[in-house]
Protein backbone atom coordinates (compact mmCIF):
# COMPACT_ATOMS: atom_id res chain seq x y z
CA UNK A 1 0.00 0.00 0.00
CA UNK A 2 1.21 3.19 -1.11
CA UNK A 3 0.41 6.67 0.72
CA UNK A 4 0.45 10.21 -1.12
CA UNK A 5 3.09 12.91 -0.36
CA UNK A 6 2.21 15.62 1.78
CA UNK A 7 2.45 19.13 0.35
CA UNK A 8 6.06 19.67 1.77
CA UNK A 9 6.75 16.69 -0.30
CA UNK A 10 7.54 13.81 2.65
CA UNK A 11 5.87 10.30 3.09
CA UNK A 12 2.31 10.73 4.80
CA UNK A 13 0.06 8.31 6.65
CA UNK A 14 -3.23 10.22 7.03
CA UNK A 15 -4.10 10.07 10.98
CA UNK A 16 -6.92 11.27 13.17
CA UNK A 17 -7.00 15.24 13.76
CA UNK A 18 -6.35 14.16 17.84
CA UNK A 19 -2.98 12.35 17.25
CA UNK A 20 0.24 13.52 17.75
CA UNK A 21 2.41 14.00 14.55
CA UNK A 22 6.08 13.30 13.73
CA UNK A 23 7.67 15.12 11.33
CA UNK A 24 10.83 14.12 10.05
CA UNK A 25 13.39 14.67 7.18
CA UNK A 26 16.93 12.26 6.71
CA UNK A 27 19.67 13.53 4.82
CA UNK A 28 19.64 10.78 2.25
CA UNK A 29 16.28 12.59 1.73
CA UNK A 30 13.85 10.69 2.77
CA UNK A 31 10.97 12.55 4.49
CA UNK A 32 7.68 11.75 6.47
CA UNK A 33 4.97 13.43 7.88
CA UNK A 34 3.19 10.00 10.52
CA UNK A 35 1.15 9.50 13.11
CA UNK A 36 3.42 9.62 16.45
CA UNK A 37 2.39 5.99 17.45
CA UNK A 38 4.07 4.31 14.07
CA UNK A 39 7.57 6.97 14.26
CA UNK A 40 9.46 4.13 16.19
CA UNK A 41 8.79 1.17 13.29
CA UNK A 42 9.61 3.37 10.56
CA UNK A 43 12.84 5.04 12.04
CA UNK A 44 13.84 1.76 13.24
CA UNK A 45 12.76 0.34 9.42
CA UNK A 46 14.70 3.30 7.90
CA UNK A 47 17.94 3.26 9.68
CA UNK A 48 18.02 -0.21 9.26
CA UNK A 49 18.26 0.36 5.33
CA UNK A 50 21.06 2.50 6.15
CA UNK A 51 22.96 0.19 7.67
CA UNK A 52 22.22 -2.79 5.44
CA UNK A 53 22.72 -0.43 2.48
CA UNK A 54 19.28 -0.81 0.83
CA UNK A 55 18.22 0.70 -1.67
CA UNK A 56 21.59 2.51 -2.61
CA UNK A 57 21.51 4.22 0.79
CA UNK A 58 24.60 5.32 2.69
CA UNK A 59 25.80 3.84 5.18
CA UNK A 60 24.74 7.03 7.90
CA UNK A 61 22.26 9.43 8.08
CA UNK A 62 21.14 12.09 10.17
CA UNK A 63 17.42 12.90 11.09
CA UNK A 64 15.98 15.90 12.30
CA UNK A 65 12.58 14.68 14.25
CA UNK A 66 9.77 17.33 14.64
CA UNK A 67 6.93 16.30 16.82
CA UNK A 68 3.59 18.29 16.16
CA UNK A 69 0.93 18.11 18.69
CA UNK A 70 -2.63 17.63 18.62
CA UNK A 71 -4.33 21.36 18.48
CA UNK A 72 -6.33 21.46 21.28
CA UNK A 73 -9.77 21.93 19.04
CA UNK A 74 -9.69 18.44 17.45
CA UNK A 75 -9.24 17.11 20.84
CA UNK A 76 -12.27 18.95 22.13
CA UNK A 77 -14.57 17.51 18.88
CA UNK A 78 -13.18 13.96 19.61
CA UNK A 79 -14.71 14.11 23.12
CA UNK A 80 -11.39 13.41 24.98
Amino acid sequence: MTHPNSDSGRYLIPAAPSEPRIEADCTCGAGWNVPARVWDWISDRHAHAHNKGIDGLPATGRLEVRRIEAEPEAEAEAGL
